[in-house]
This record gives C-alpha cells, structure tokens and sequence, in this order.
C-alpha cells in the first residue's frame, strides 16, 4: 500500500509481498510491452517483485507526474525497483523504454539503506530514452538516480535533474555501474556524498561511459570525486565533459580516482574548488601486473575550472600512459581546430572517423563542443545551465573540525525564505547566520565561532540548522581550538 499498516514491511526489506496499483496494459513481451502510462502503473511495477526478473518489456507512454509519491510510505516515498539486501538478491532484468517521456518529482528518502534509485538493483537490463525531473532520491550506499547498482547492463539516451543523496557510490545516474555501457546522458542539478561520488556515477567498475556530461554540483567534502565518475576500476571513459562543480579532498574534473581506467577525449570547463583538485584525473594508479591506466587527448579551461594541473597523484607513475593532457585557454577551447587536431570526432569532418560523436556551433553550449547526440542551448555570455535542486540541502560544513572559522553551504529549490542559525548541544541559540529571502540555488555561509555577541565560543559540538520551504535540516560540526 502507499501508506499505513504495511510501512513495518517497508523499513524491514524496503521490498513488498504484495502488489499495489495497477497492472499496466500489455503482457510484457517485445511485441506486446507493458504500457506504463500512469503512477499507478509505476507503483504497480515497484510492488511486484515476481516480474522483475523475468526479462520482460515495459514502455512509458506518457509523462508521469510522481510528486505524490513524497507522501507515500510514511514519508519514504517509492520503493526502488529491484532489491538487494544480504540474504536475498531480487534485481530487476528487463527492458524499460522511456520512450522519450519523463518522470517528474519522484521521491525517494531511505537515507539508511542501500541500493536506492528508481531502479535499485538491475542485472542485464536494457534502459533507453527516460528522464527523470526534479527528483529526490536519498539512500546509504548504492544511490542513484535511475539505478542504485546496474549490472551488465546498457543505458542509452538518459537524463536525471535533481537532488541525489547518500554515503558512499551516489552518482546522478547509478550509484554503482558495472560491467555494461552507459551512452548519451546527462545530469544536473545536485549531488552529496563523503566518498565516490561521481556526475553521472559515484563507481564504474569495468563499464565504458560514452558521450555524457554533467553540470552537477557536488560541494561538500570526501574523498574520490569526479565530475562524470568518483572511482573508475578498469573501465573506460570517452568523449565526455564535466560543466558543474566540484569540491572536497582532491577531487576530478572527469575522475576523482582512475585505477587501471582508459580517459580519452574528454574536456572539463566546471569550477573546482578544492585547490588540491585536478582537472582530468585526481588519483591515478596502474602497475606491471595488473596493467597500466591510459589518459590520452583531453583539455581543461585554466580560466574556468580553478586549477592549473590536469593530473594529481600517481601522474608520473610508469604505468600511467598519458598523451596530450592539455591546458588551455577559453579562446582556444572555443576553436573546433583545437579538438580536431587532438583527433576527436567531429561533424563535417571525416579525417578522425565518421560517426560525428560532437560538434560545435555559435551560441550552443557556450561556445564550447557538445555530443551531437545530445546537447543544451546555452546563451553565448553564459555558463552551461545548472538545474537548482529538486528541494532544500544543507551539506556538510568545512572545514570540520575547525578553528574557528567553517563555512556551511547549502542549496535551495525556488526562491524563498531561509533561516540558518547554530546551536550548542543544549539546544540553545549561539548565533544566526542567514535569515533573508534567497534566489533558488546554492549559497555559503561563514561562522566564525562567536556568538550573537560577538564573542568567542568553546571548544565542542555544534548544531547548524537550515529552515526553508516549511522543513529543516541539520548537521553536526566540531570546533576544536
């Protein structure tokens, strides 16, 4: 059911018994799919475990408005698709062609459990031409948001706007991607984690990513953080490009960590804020038993991104073949003949192949190239457009622990009024940061360690509190003199 008496089900398995909603139309064959027309529909596939893994087909026939679902289950929301939990593995193997439509304003808040997504867990599914629009999806390992963990699996032609939350492997497309092939899609809007935290996936694991980008945020603070993958094992990724933010311990611009990986023919332009970041790849590690990582043909703007390096550690490992890692200016990565020379693959030229993989046009992205296959109009004078997030995040403060001075970031949906103030452990006030009405979008705040005063506080644990849209969030930081 989407509320009540079943919601001790829920918080044991996060999976269902018992079906709920209603069985689409079709008998799920290629011939003859299931048409997912309604949330009812979506509802009745999340709570029907017996057709997950009978390799079946399902269609999206329109878009689906899913904002109710942030009232279902006791504020949990959808329960994924597929499940994994340690005694029983009930993943989700199947077709489901989004035909091009949307799911707009899904929710789902398990901040405690792993494998969370629309998908939670998926072997060998094919998944194609669905997107997904302010959307919220918190979970614990594993969190994504169309998939928590997709196994040999093949993504195509997808895109997630919203707000993706959890521990560790949290991307905007799957939290874990491994051993398949994910191709022309994108993200925005924004995505917190401590570790692996990738635009389009926190881990790849012997998976290619081709011809994707972000323009995600991703500002608080851990370790293996990339731009379009947090920790790349084996795999590869090509001709993508990184257009957001990124912040935390030595993150990268494509890679926060390349183990063994292949990098080629990608571009970063996005701001990164940790001066210990690189551009390209933070962490790189190959050796002469388990083969070398590859970083050839790839570019950053010096001007843009806040870094003048492209490599951090492991750069002068042997077993680390790098060709044309390059900074550049923002004139010269507005000029196509930069690319071409590097030997990408552009339209209406066959000398570097003919599969017109980008391109580039006056006004389009920014001046900047784009995947020919997909791309976002961007006026001239502006940066590729970053979605606001699908709703209020407060993200961990830094640094923590500090003396004195920490800084609190944190992002809201839609212009509104914001309170942020910190508290001792008492619960008493120490001070008020923010009270202001604020534009949608990500603001910072800094607290000195003084109260409303002006005086110094003691060593200890804090709280700070964002109140905004009617909710409120908080966190915990140390000050430690």
């Amino acid at each position: 059911m989407k509320k009540g008496i079943f919601t001790w089900v829920i918080v044991l398995s996060l999976s269902f018994a018992f079906a709920d909603g209603v069985q689409p139309s079709g008998t799920g064959t290629e011939a003859d799919p299931y048409q997912i027309a309604t949330l009812d529909n979506l509802l009745w596939l999340s709570t029907t475990p017996d057709v997950w893994g009978d390799s079946l087909f399902f269609l999206q026939t329109t878009d689906i408005d899913a904002a109710e679902t942030e009232s279902w289950n006791d504020g949990a929301g959808l329960s994924p698709i597929g499940s994994f939990d340690y005694n029983e593995e009930r993943p989700f193997i199947g077709h489901y062609d989004g035909n091009g439509h949307k799911i707009t304003n899904l929710y789902i808040d398990n901040p405690g459990y792993d494998y969370q997504g629309l998908f939670g867990y998926a072997y060998w599914t094919e998944m194609c031409e669905l997107h997904l629009e302010d959307v919220y999806v918190s979970g614990y390992r594993n969190v994504g948001g169309i998939f928590g963990c997709a196994v040999g699996s093949d993504i195509t032609n997808c895109s997630v706007a919203g707000a993706i939350e959890g521990y560790s492997s949290v991307g905007g497309i799957c939290g874990s991607f491994v051993s398949g092939i994910l191709r022309a899609s994108y993200t925005s809007g924004i995505v917190t984690a401590t570790n692996c935290i990738g635009g389009i996936s926190g881990e790849s694991d012997c998976a290619g990513i081709e011809g994707c980008y972000s323009t995600m945020r991703m500002l608080d603070q851990g370790i293996y953080r990339g731009g379009i993958a947090g920790f790349l094992h084996r795999g590869s990724i090509s001709d993508c490009f990184f257009a957001g933010e990124l912040d935390g311990d030595s993150p990268g611009g494509i890679v926060g960590k390349n183990d063994y990986g292949r990098i080629d023919d990608c571009y970063t332009i996005g701001m990164i804020h940790s001066p210990a970041g690189a551009a390209i790849a933070s962490y790189n590690y190959g050796d002469d038993l388990d083969g070398n990582a590859h970083i050839k043909n790839c570019v950053w703007n010096t001007e843009t991104t806040n870094v003048s390096v492209g490599l951090g550690d492991g750069y002068d490992n042997p077993y680390i073949v790098i060709e044309n890692v390059i900074g550049l200016t923002t004139e010269d990565m507005m000029q196509q003949s930069t690319y071409t020379d590097l030997g990408w693959d552009f339209v209406g030229e066959t000398e570097n192949g003919a599969d017109d993989i980008w391109d580039m046009s006056t006004g389009w992205n920014g001046c900047y190239p784009y995947i020919h296959d997909i791309w976002v109009y961007v006026d001239n004078d502006e940066e590729p457009a970053i979605a606001p997030p699908a709703k209020a995040m407060l993200l961990a403060n830094y640094p923590n622990p500090f003396n004195p001075t920490t800084t609190i970031s944190y992002s809201i949906p839609k212009d509104d009024k914001v309170v942020l103030k910190v508290y001792n452990i008492k619960g008493q006030l120490v001070k008020m940061l923010v009270n202001d009405h604020l534009e949608a979008g990500t603001h910072k705040a800094v607290w000195n360690g003084d109260n409303e005063c002006g005086k110094n506080v003691s060593s200890g644990i804090y709280l700070y509190r964002l109140e905004s849209g009617g909710k409120s969030k908080a966190q915990k930081m140390l000050l430690l003199k």
